[in-house]
């Protein structure tokens, strides 16, 4: 069996396994594909049979929700019952509604910061973790979800009852253990395949690209050979590509300002709302 990421048979199966969905020889989860790589990261040590059941019970609850709301012939009603239980405390979410977590919330001393796993424990999360778990409850109960890119964020896109496009904001990385290698490389690869305008797996590759190329040139005293040319290509490709699709980086500080922001003026309207109910 091939070992895709030297001595590491965690990254191993769960590169295979995801490359299986995306080759459609097994069915396409994403709730699957995001235990994956959190099982990975931590070398095994989740238990995906619990991880399921921990959805199941939410789905039972979002299901219970639809129903006794009336509003299971909207098309909506998932984005509805879903929005009510991340945003507001009710007895779906044992009257614990979801929170943005600013503490190392890019995840840079702790990683496990951004994993689903974690925002399904503790009900916190950060702008990667809570639409992806936002994401995997839809499509556990057939609700319609896109997940959006933009920088250093995603959040959750759907079509409303009017059809037109709703976002919902709720406000990864294999080299993270291992730093930058060929792994790395091998996996942006595998997903620009399927996806070509994923702007980060194209930023992780050209990073990817710049390291390798740089540690190889460290190795033997600046060499110009046609490994080094590769690695360069690759680094150059990858900068001309991200520059056409007009990404721009947004520093951690001005992220962390933007979401504080969001927070400020989420808190705002909610206390605007309360007074106008009860004067």
């Amino acid at each position: 069996m091939i070992a895709y990421c030297p001595n590491d048979e965690y990254y191993n199966a769960a590169f295979r396994n995801i490359l299986a969905m995306l080759e459609g020889s097994t069915p396409v989860s994403i709730k699957r594909a995001a235990f994956l790589i959190e099982w990975a990261y931590l070398q095994g040590r989740l238990d995906y049979k619990q991880f399921c059941n921990d959805i199941s019970q939410t789905v039972r609850g979002l299901n219970s929700f639809i129903d006794q709301a009336g509003v299971r012939q909207y098309r909506t009603a998932g984005n509805y019952a879903l929005f009510e239980y991340f945003t507001k405390p009710n007895w779906m979410n044992g009257n614990k509604p979801f929170s943005y977590d600013f503490e190392d919330f890019t995840g840079t001393d702790d990683y496990t910061k951004q994993f689903v796993t974690k925002v399904i424990r503790t009900h916190t999360g950060q702008c990667r973790s809570l639409p992806m778990c936002y994401k995997i409850l839809a499509e556990e109960i057939g609700a319609e979800a896109y997940l959006a890119q933009a920088p250093n964020h995603l959040y959750i896109k759907h079509l409303g009852e009017d059809n037109k496009w709703v976002n919902v904001e709720l406000t990864n990385g294999y080299q993270r253990l291992y730093g930058y290698n060929e792994f790395v490389i091998l996996c942006c690869d595998k997903s620009l395949q399927y996806y070509p305008h994923n702007i980060s797996a194209l930023i992780t590759k050209h990073n990817a690209a710049r390291t390798i190329g740089l540690a190889y040139l460290d190795e033997t005293g600046n060499m110009i050979d046609s490994t080094a040319k590769a690695n360069h290509n690759r680094w150059r490709e990858t900068a001309k590509r991200i520059e056409e699709l007009g990404y721009r980086d947004m520093p951690e500080d001005n992220y962390l300002e933007w979401v504080t922001t969001m927070k400020t003026e989420k808190l705002k309207l909610q206390t605007e709302a309360y007074t106008e109910t009860n004067h």
